[in-house]
């Protein structure tokens, strides 16, 4: 595994927490759900405090803290109350949650019981000249994916596909850095989606951490219409599910 010796540029800001809200927020209008609950299922706060994926069981202390009695306050108290317990509990970078193994701005989880590998990206490097995916830093992920996947032959030589999900496969320059039959691959997912995570809000941000004003206005306009059967189409770019087997990874990469 590679190092992670640089420090990422955050991407907290309390424009970023406030969108999120303003999502819970219609979506607790629209469903009846309580507040606390949607701010749960509908935002990465809970996961970028590293708590993981949200699940049945009781939230920590310091979430129910957070969100407790947050129907009675305004927009605004809501926003610097969950804003400033975000940033104590850290930088404000994203949170490499468990189980997860770092390669730069790559990491991956080991093959599950059908030997499927998850991968995942976030901008782990300090540069706020240009962002990871710019041209003259395709060799750097390059390296990354190598070592990762290099890694991964090593370690679990039974692993049988590869699979990703993120906005970020709608870009040229993210497709580019895998397999063609990879990129191609792409396609929206079948089922509810996942709203609780970077795969989701990081389109939101730019390298430097700051709010992406075009994204986040029409994101915002689009809330109007938002439908609890779909929630995720008010998003302007969409989650893209891809899958190839491994060893077409061990062929791009020369693994």
């Amino acid at each position: 595994m590679t190092d992670q010796t640089a420090t990422p540029q955050p991407c907290l800001s309390p424009d970023y927490v406030d969108l999120q809200i303003r999502f819970a927020e219609r979506v607790a209008q629209l469903s009846a759900l309580p507040l606390a609950e949607a701010l749960l299922r509908y935002t990465n706060f809970y996961r970028r405090m590293g708590f993981g994926v949200p699940g049945s069981d009781t939230p920590p202390a310091i979430w129910r803290d957070m969100v407790a009695g947050v129907d009675a306050l305004a927009h605004d108290a809501r926003r610097d109350r969950i804003f400033h317990t975000l940033v104590a509990q850290g930088d404000g970078s994203t949170v490499l949650l468990p189980g997860r193994f770092p390669f730069g701005c790559f990491a991956c989880e080991p093959p599950n019981a059908e030997g499927m590998v998850r991968i995942h990206f976030g901008n782990r490097v300090a540069n706020d000249k240009v962002g990871p995916l710019h041209a003259s830093r395709m060799g750097e992920r390059r390296a990354e994916l190598t070592a990762m996947f290099g890694w991964l032959a090593n370690e679990y030589p039974g692993a049988q596909r590869v699979d990703g999900g993120s906005w970020l496969y709608n870009l040229d320059a993210y497709r580019r850095l895998f397999p063609p039959e990879f990129a191609a691959s792409r396609s929206p997912r079948n089922g509810p989606p996942y709203l609780h995570g970077m795969s989701t809000w990081g389109q939101f941000v730019d390298f430097r951490g700051n709010i992406r004003p075009d994204v986040r206005d029409h994101f915002l306009a689009n809330l109007s219409e938002l439908d609890m059967t779909a929630p995720h189409r008010v998003f302007p770019y969409q989650v893209f599910f891809t899958t190839a087997p491994f060893d077409a990874f061990r062929r791009e990469y020369g693994v």
